[in-house]
């Protein structure tokens, strides 16, 4: 096995390590957890930074062994995620037609050639891309 830490607890490989993150950030911020773990990547750690900016998250850093991402979350907010492309069915869009979150303080995060933005500044810098996520 060539990547050991992408195994989960049955033992197969990780397939959505995207979906991974989200799942443990909801569960963590569901069960009011002051801090969560992930596995570390340079998606990931743009993801975070996202939610970091965007106030979902208080911050995150890097493990001492660098295998891992230690995110802090409010104690006092829980943030439904929902993963909108999936690697079965993967959802690209156009600046014309990116769905924005029906909640009042949710976004929703897409990958374009410029990066991981919202859907707000995906739409004014006229950019399309892969829907990655919703956070509301």
């Amino acid at each position: 096995m060539r990547c050991p830490e992408l195994k989960n607890q049955v033992g197969n490989i990780m397939t959505d390590p995207i979906a991974d993150l989200l799942t443990r950030l909801k569960n963590a911020s569901m069960s009011h957890k002051k801090h969560c773990d992930v596995l570390s990547s340079n998606f990931n750690r743009n993801l975070l930074q996202l939610l970091a900016n965007k106030k979902f998250i208080k911050q995150f850093k890097e493990s001492e062994d660098g295998r891992n991402l230690i995110v802090s979350l409010y104690t006092d907010r829980i943030f439904e995620l929902r993963r909108l492309s999936k690697p079965g069915r993967r959802l690209y869009v156009g600046h014309k037609s990116i769905p924005l979150s029906k909640a009042l303080d949710g976004i929703v995060v897409i990958s374009t050639p410029n990066g991981l933005m919202t859907a707000r500044e995906a739409i004014k810098q006229k950019v399309g891309g892969e829907l990655i996520c919703e956070v509301a």
